[in-house]
């Protein structure tokens, strides 16, 4: 059976069981950090992809990955803004190569990958409810843009969970940037019908 693997932010993380669920008979799913505690999901951790460069690391650090097809996504992590660093922590450019270098990796290897746009960003509601960094909407576009052009370069598929999220309306957010438990689920179930369609997945089932 196809195996995958996620490495992703604290979005990824909540969609992460109804995405293995929906993919069950499909394919194997696994995530970094599987089985660790999620820690602080507004930073990168042993479950939680982080930025680019976080994420850049861990893929190089980890060569051995039992998978066959990657899905990929940050982008959250890099517009966080500091008032005391006065920059993004990912400035655009930096992440524009760390991108080219993550998909690079992950086709050096021989595997397949599909990237996952990051979600919306709501500037009022992520300002009331999280004071220790900000972040906003124009970044999160920004950025996905660069995405989109780094990946259609290098040939990589593209899942855009931003424009999927955007459609749902508004009342979709649990706190500044996650979602409520039923937007997790319809997360899951439109990247579940993204990847059986981009490759061919097929149904397979245990004879008991």
């Amino acid at each position: 059976m196809t195996k995958i693997f996620v490495v992703g932010d604290s979005i990824s993380m909540h969609y992460n069981d109804d995405l293995k669920r929906f993919l069950s008979g499909y394919a194997m799913l696994k995530r970094k950090g599987e089985g660790e505690k999620p820690g602080d999901l507004d930073y990168e951790s042993k479950v939680n992809g982080g930025d680019s460069a976080c994420v850049l690391g861990y893929l190089q650090a980890t060569p051995d990955i039992d998978a066959d097809i990657f899905i990929i996504n940050c982008g959250l992590h890099d517009i966080k803004f500091y008032h005391e660093v006065g920059h993004l922590q990912v400035e655009p450019e930096d992440y524009r190569e760390n991108l080219k270098q993550i998909a690079a990796h992950i086709q050096k290897l021989g595997k397949q990958m599909v990237w996952v746009m990051s979600t919306t960003v709501d500037d009022e509601i992520h300002k009331k409810n999280c004071s220790v960094f900000f972040r906003k909407n124009e970044d999160i576009k920004q950025y996905n843009h660069i995405a989109k052009e780094v990946m259609e370069q290098m040939g990589v598929p593209i899942i855009d969970l931003h424009d999927f999220t955007e459609k749902l309306g508004d009342g979709v957010f649990c706190d500044h940037v996650h979602f409520k438990p039923h937007v997790r689920t319809l997360h899951a179930a439109f990247i579940a019908g993204q990847v059986i369609g981009l490759f061919g997945l097929k149904k397979t089932y245990e004879l008991s």
